[in-house]
Parts: C-alpha cells; sequence; structure tokens
C-alpha cells in the first residue's frame, strides 16, 4: 500500500518498533521530554502517586526508574529520587523540610556548600543553624523548635565516624527528622535503614552519585531516599515544582558503572590500608 505521508511526517515515526521479548543486559537508553500516550485515556488514568508517573521527561523515564529503584535496593530503602548533583540532593531535603523558624543541626564536619545553602536559609527565612560535635552526641541538644538533624558517615572532609546510634536515639527522642549524607558508605559500608542490634534507622540518605556509583569521575548526580511514603511524596512534590531532574544519557553511565561498585569499593578499602601501612 502507497504510503501518502509526506517525508518529513514518516522522518519522525519510526517504521519499525522492537518486540517485546528483545531484552538487552543493559536496560535501554530513553531520552525523552514530551511522553506520547496511547490516548488521552491513558494520559487522564495516572496520577502522581504512581510508582512510575511517566507523564513528562522530568518526572522521570524508564531509564531514571530503573537507577532509581537500583539505588532504593543497594541502600535498603524504597523510595528514590534523582538530582543532578549530591549538593542539589542535598538542597531538595532542606527545602522540603524547613520552615521558617525551624531549627536544624549540623556536625562541625558538614559539607561546606550544605552549610552555605543554611546560612542562605537562615538569611531569608529565619531558619536557625546549630552545630554539633558528631562524635559527642552530648553536644546535640534539640530545642521544641528543632526539625532537622544531618549526619555524615563518614565526614565529608575530615572523615571522623559519628557517634550515630546516640545521635539517632537522641534525635528519635526529641521527634526530629534525622538526614544522613551516606556518600562515603555507599551504601556498602552499613545498613543507614536498619543498622546495630536495636534495629535504629535515619530517615533519609543522600548520596553524591558523582563519587561511588558513576566511578569514572565524569558523572554529576545526587539521590534521596526513604523508606517512608509520606516523606517521600513530599519530596517528590518539592523534585517536581522545581524541575529537579537528570539526564538520561549520564544516568544510563551510573547503571553501567553500579554492578561492580563493591568490587571498586574493597579495591579503595584495601589500597587506604596499604598507604596507612606504609606511612606508619
Amino acid at each position: 500500500m502507497t504510503d501518502n505521508k509526506t517525508i518529513q511526517t514518516q522522518l519522525i515515526h519510526a517504521p519499525r518498533k522492537a518486540p517485546q521479548y528483545i531484552v538487552s543486559i543493559q536496560p535501554p537508553l530513553f531520552r525523552a521530554s514530551t511522553i506520547i500516550f496511547p490516548s488521552t485515556a491513558h494520559l487522564f488514568d495516572r496520577h502522581w502517586t504512581d510508582a512510575y508517573d511517566y507523564s513528562y521527561g522530568t518526572h522521570g523515564t524508564p531509564t531514571t526508574y530503573t537507577l532509581a529503584d537500583q539505588l532504593a535496593q543497594l541502600e535498603g530503602g524504597t523510595y528514590c529520587l534523582l538530582a543532578p548533583s549530591g549538593l542539589s540532593a542535598i538542597n531538595l531535603v532542606n527545602s522540603t523540610f524547613l520552615n521558617q523558624g525551624d531549627e536544624v543541626w549540623v556536625p562541625d564536619n558538614v559539607y561546606g556548600p550544605n552549610m552555605e545553602h543554611l546560612k542562605n536559609l537562615q538569611q531569608r527565612y529565619g531558619i536557625i543553624v546549630k552545630v554539633y560535635n558528631p562524635i559527642d552526641a552530648d553536644s546535640f541538644t534539640p530545642s521544641a523548635h528543632t526539625k532537622l538533624i544531618w549526619l555524615e558517615a563518614a565526614g565529608s572532609v575530615t572523615l571522623e565516624f559519628p557517634d550515630l546510634k546516640n545521635l539517632v536515639k537522641k534525635a528519635r527522642q526529641a521527634n526530629v527528622l534525622i538526614a544522613l549524607d551516606n556518600t562515603w558508605g555507599a551504601g556498602l559500608a552499613f545498613n543507614a535503614f536498619d543498622f546495630s542490634n536495636e534495629h535504629l534507622s535515619v530517615d533519609i540518605t543522600v548520596h553524591a552519585l558523582t563519587k561511588y556509583p558513576s566511578g569514572g569521575g565524569d558523572v554529576l548526580m545526587g539521590s534521596v531516599i526513604t523508606r517512608d511514603q509520606k516523606l517521600h511524596y513530599q519530596l517528590f512534590k518539592m523534585h517536581a515544582t522545581q524541575g529537579i531532574c537528570v539526564s538520561g544519557d549520564d544516568t544510563a553511565q551510573v547503571i553501567r558503572s553500579l554492578p561492580h561498585i563493591r568490587l571498586r569499593y574493597q579495591q579503595q578499602a584495601k589500597t587506604t590500608q596499604d598507604l596507612l601501612a606504609w606511612l606508619k
């Protein structure tokens, strides 16, 4: 049958579609802004709380959701959102949960740009920023206004490991939201959502995927992971309204590197121990 469409029209409609049984080792790479639905009914038969919202490219694609699911599994979480950098992931948490008059606590070895962002919020919106010693849980003295505590395991610059157990206990007793920058833990050093024989847990973890997950020093990306559906929906709303998204190409790079993250992590640990022994 003769196709009466012009060549311009023909070129924007792929002539072949891959059969459903075609599966590759790596998931397909989706690059998308506009998403095409089979019908308007399919478009309206969706809700923003759906696990996979394919309504627009900024909300997610099969590629980005694949990585999000893998990271949640690695971390022991349930829900994961991707951001264009680790700092963007940190700022998403701050922007979602801190309101005027709220108090936030950060360790004295906190990642510098996180502190800069909190200072900006302090000046503009009246957020109260307090600093504690991460290896001395007694230095953390929450008040009735304390909304959030940031933990880092290990610390961004000086790499001390915090008194995680006692800090989490104090935060729980004071009903304070607990966010952990787990970039250096990488989801491998310990289970942030179930550590110690008391089954203690943080509420949210943040990662700079730029580091261990990507592994090559050529991708900027971050993640925010939680087990709590209510917290996830709050984060997701802010994530969507701020237009936070990542590219399919960068996502595919991290997906490709993720299967050997444990090997790289173990090798770096061994090399570090060898260097320490040599320096002694």
